[in-house]
């Protein structure tokens, strides 16, 4: 792997195609969380009652979505690191996409989950729920 550069380009280019699809993953499960809490705020404005069930229900994307995107976000950190193991030299078998050796190095979902770029986002849209909470029980 490390004597041929032109593999070596090849396999860069085909990390980067997965970690280009992790981070479109990434922005279109914030886009459907987005659309969802939306969609409950819409619901919770047109109907006749005042339940707090609509509102609590905006709760469950956000908590479905929001593991997921922590999910894409963990394995896009992944396979950046064996892209940089590749950059590196380092001993990476040709068009090896095993990114468990790298997880490691990036810590766990769990972690991911309390990154700006997740529960920033998340957290945002769950203090605009309990806004909706409040609203819906007064």
């Amino acid at each position: 792997m490390n004597g041929d550069p032109e593999h070596r380009v090849e396999h860069l280019k085909l990390v980067q195609g997965v970690i280009s699809r992790m981070a479109g993953n990434s922005a279109q499960v914030k886009t459907w969380t987005v659309s969802l809490v939306t969609a409950v705020f819409v619901f919770a404005g047109l109907s006749d009652e005042r339940d707090t069930l609509i509102g609590v229900a905006g709760f469950v994307p956000v908590l479905l979505f929001g593991a997921m995107d922590a999910r894409y976000l963990h394995l896009e950190r992944c396979y950046r690191s064996l892209y940089e193991a590749i950059v590196e030299g380092k001993p990476v078998k040709p068009f090896d996409l095993d990114y468990r050796p790298y997880a490691g190095s990036v810590g766990t979902v769990g972690s991911t989950a309390w990154s700006w770029s997740v529960a920033g986002f998340y957290l945002a849209l769950s203090i605009l729920l309990v806004v909706l909470l409040v609203i819906l029980a007064y």
